[in-house]
């Protein structure tokens, strides 16, 4: 095997380490969780798309308008993820590339452009959402005012990507585990507060209904904030070096300890959007309170309705929530310059011509959850140029090899990825119309 550098003596002793753990694994010498621990990290990281401020907006939104009605399209979504998600990590696995390297290498030169220049455009949106999701947490919880909460937010993304310069995937990925784990206990906080209804969960889980037009449109904004296009790019990129396969059979394995990564980050991610609906739904929906679109409304709604400083508590879990995923958003566009254009400029760059659109938005006082909404949409635009050649890739066997899918992951696949499309372009239309 090699490791994730170009050198196995270029490797921080930490990246050593993991390997060294993980070619022991491949090889039968370690059993159960010890032999899929080196391989967890990269879906963890994917993960944090799933659970954005753009996420917060939507789910929170459907919860108080809706009740637990919509919990079934949070699970759909999420199943589809996990789909996606593997995928992409087997594609950086079978071949040693990522998505955006494969597609300037298999497609004309004009399309492979194209791809890049939507990909740009996707980076700017999705750094809109996180940039206004994290300064939206810090003007909540400190009075922060949102343009300085925005190059705060900056800074602190700097520093967390600082870590794997310095100190390796490993550190990074440790970091950005703690920040769900932020989430998820600001969010549990809120949940035990909700008292909610076990059958009402049990019949918005398992009963796929609507209620009318409006359900129809959060649903799809519920699928748009989910599927994030820019991590399809970047989880192909997390697995193509970090352990290589000798052979066939090694990357079989390799594959096998993946997607059990896959399975338990995107379940987590499930978990986390379902407890900002189950929320919403118990705390606001059932006292009335339906427009809670706005999270500064839901914020202040928090702190008067439920008290113990549940607002303080949403604010740590959105402040986590847009940290963590413009560090994510961040490594994600740097993937794509360097696939596409094979250009690699300094991360300060590529941060300030990202940012500039969010701070320019925070500026002008745009109100923040229109901004993510709009976001969201753009974002949806963008998910069939990642997804379709995703699945083309993936089924092309004289690319994949063993790893190719079989005939049932094809059709489900292209099922998804047209049932997705779809819906995303549905949702442009209606935001347009």
């Amino acid at each position: 095997m090699e490791p994730a550098t170009d050198d196995a003596a270029t490797a921080l002793p930490g990246e050593a380490r993991v390997l060294a753990q993980a070619e022991r694994s491949l090889h039968g010498q370690r059993h159960g969780l010890r032999a899929v621990w080196p391989f967890l990290g990269p879906a963890f990281i994917a993960a944090v798309a799933y659970v954005d401020p753009g996420n917060f907006a939507t789910n929170i939104a459907a919860g108080s308008k809706y009740g637990y009605l919509l919990l079934w399209v949070i699970l759909i979504a999420n199943l589809m993820g996990m789909l996606i998600q593997a995928l992409s990590a087997k594609l950086g696995i079978a071949t040693g590339l990522n998505l955006a390297e494969v597609c300037r290498l298999r497609f004309p030169r004009p399309i492979s452009v194209g791809l890049w220049i939507e990909a740009e455009a996707v980076a700017m949106a999705t750094d809109l959402a996180e940039f206004v999701g994290a300064a939206l947490g810090l003007n909540m919880l400190f009075g922060v005012p949102l343009v300085v909460a925005g190059l705060i937010t900056g800074a602190a993304a700097f520093a967390i990507l600082g870590l794997q310069t310095q100190a390796g995937f490993r550190r990074l990925e440790a970091v950005i585990v703690v920040l769900v784990a932020a989430i998820m206990a600001g969010l549990i906080v809120q949940v035990v507060h909700a008292h909610p209804s076990s059958a009402g969960i049990a019949h918005g889980l398992f009963e796929p209904k609507f209620a009318g037009r409006d359900s129809v449109l959060l649903a799809v904004g519920i699928l748009g904030a989910t599927v994030m296009p820019h991590v399809i790019y970047l989880h192909s990129a997390l697995t193509q070096r970090r352990v290589v396969g000798a052979d066939e059979d090694d990357k079989r394995r390799i594959f096998r300890f993946e997607r059990v990564d896959v399975v338990i980050a995107m379940s987590l991610a499930g978990l986390v959007n379902m407890s900002m609906l189950v929320m919403a739904a118990g705390i606001f929906h059932m006292r009335g309170l339906t427009g809670m679109a706005d999270l500064q409304k839901a914020y202040v709604a928090l702190g008067r309705i439920v008290g113990g400083h549940a607002d303080t508590f949403f604010g740590v879990a959105l402040l986590a929530s847009g940290l963590s995923s413009s560090s994510v958003g961040t490594m994600a566009g740097q993937v794509v310059m360097q696939g596409f254009v094979q250009r690699r400029i300094p991360l300060f760059l590529r941060r300030a011509i990202t940012m500039a659109p969010a701070l320019i938005v925070l500026a002008l006082a745009v109100d923040p959850s229109k901004a993510l909404v709009l976001s969201q949409v753009a974002l949806s635009f963008g998910i069939p140029f990642a997804l379709v050649p995703l699945v083309i890739f993936c089924s092309d066997r004289t690319l994949m090899g063993s790893l190719v899918n079989r005939r049932l992951t094809t059709l489900v696949s292209a099922a998804v990825t047209l049932f997705i499309v779809g819906l995303s372009l549905f949702l442009v239309y209606q935001t347009l119309a």
